[in-house]
């Protein structure tokens, strides 16, 4: 297969966190899609610290679908709700496990 360089990669990917629940975790689940960086663009960030992680994921977190409100009504993609979903603790580290795990196995191009 030819490799076509796409200037703007994008990859999606199920993400399933754990929530934690009475007496334990409850699994959740949604589905982010990601923009791919070059490792040029990844070296800005320092994902050591809660700052630099958030605006790693503010960075590559293009959308996001299957999350609901208490109603059970799905809530459209917005910069807002990015945000929420990346300052939530066990939705984050799910995000990065998901983002790392994607981007080892996806390609610069179509």
């Amino acid at each position: 297969m030819t490799w076509i360089l796409d200037e703007n990669p994008t990859f999606k990917r199920p993400v399933k966190a754990q929530k934690p629940a009475d007496g334990g975790f409850e699994t959740v689940s949604f589905d982010a899609t990601f923009r791919l960086l070059g490792l040029d663009e990844l070296e800005q960030f320092d994902t050591t610290t809660v700052a630099g992680t958030t605006q790693f994921l503010q960075s590559v977190v293009v959308d996001l679908a299957g999350v609901l409100d208490q109603n059970k009504q799905p809530i459209p993609y917005s910069d807002r709700l990015r945000d929420r979903v990346v300052n939530t603790h066990y939705a984050r580290a799910a995000l990065i496990q998901e983002y790392f795990d994607g981007a080892k196995g996806g390609r610069l191009g179509n």
